[in-house]
């Protein structure tokens, strides 16, 4: 059984997008019978649009544009929502033909993989989901693909609530409000997963950890690790596989400016999507 309309939503810098996007498309086609696809990207110089929508040849690409260069809503709290916020006239006019089941936020940096057989135990889980099984969608509710949803300390206890952003699903209407969260202003914005909880607070919102698959952040470290074509991630039958893209982060992280820059030139990868402080430390 699979879902009959979804939109995938798919924002930020390009980052690796050439290298994990064969392994995104197969994903949302194992739990979907049509899915939209709705793109928002930061503006580079090597940027090459018209490339990017051949991506998207044979699959319905509603809408593909470059996010307006606002310097007020660049920061790393207010471009997460900014961008998709930019493409929901495309979905509005699109949904006077179809209903989404769900609706799909994520970065372009991603891999999509199964949860273990053996699960993971989670607070708010969808107890006893099968993985790329559908389910109906609550509203006020934020289904989160990334464990965990909330910070727990060694005896169990529930520390400070982060939501990942990177990955998640909502219902349509719900979906609509968290575009949105861009108006919201923080003093500070140095951790975002800390804040993006606390809006969902303020909101009514209630984040929901489900095993319809799990988001690997990754890294162009990658590139040197991993064998492409990248397509389906099994978690139980290539435990190296995944084991090489979840520890990509870190990998990454411990590079000096130096091997990045020459990593970056090596696997084509346009370095200015890379430039930001974090990525350098």
């Amino acid at each position: 059984m699979k879902y009959q309309h979804i939109a995938v939503f798919i924002r930020g810098h390009k980052r690796i997008w050439d290298y994990v996007k064969d392994n995104i498309f197969y994903s949302y086609d194992q739990i979907a019978e049509n899915v939209d696809y709705y793109v928002s990207v930061w503006e580079t110089f090597d940027l090459d649009l018209d490339k990017m929508k051949n991506d998207f040849e044979g699959r319905n690409l509603v809408a593909i544009m470059t996010g307006p260069l606002m310097e007020h809503f660049m920061d790393p709290w207010k471009s997460q929502s900014w961008l998709p916020y930019n493409l929901l006239p495309y979905k509005k006019i699109r949904e006077r033909e179809v209903t989404y089941d769900a609706v799909f936020d994520q970065r372009f940096d991603i891999a999509l993989a199964n949860y273990s057989s053996e699960g993971t135990s989670g607070i708010n889980e969808l107890e006893n989901h099968p993985p790329f099984s559908p389910f109906v969608l609550e509203k006020n509710k934020l289904y989160s693909t990334v464990w965990p949803v909330t910070n727990v300390d060694p005896n169990g206890n529930k520390t400070h609530p982060h939501i990942k952003d990177y990955c998640f699903m909502a219902h349509s209407e719900t979906f609509d409000l968290l575009c949105t969260r861009f108006d919201c202003h923080w003093d500070r914005v140095d951790n975002l997963e800390y804040f993006f909880a606390k809006w969902l607070q303020r909101n009514g919102i209630e984040a929901v950890f489900v095993k319809l698959f799990q988001a690997i952040l990754c890294r162009p470290d990658i590139c040197q690790s991993v064998t492409f074509p990248l397509i389906e991630i099994d978690v139980d039958k290539d435990v190296d596989l995944y084991n090489r893209l979840s520890n990509s982060f870190e990998i990454w992280r411990a590079l000096s400016k130096e091997e990045k820059i020459k990593m970056c030139g090596k696997y084509h990868i346009d370095l200015e999507d890379y430039l930001d402080n974090l990525q350098w430390n």
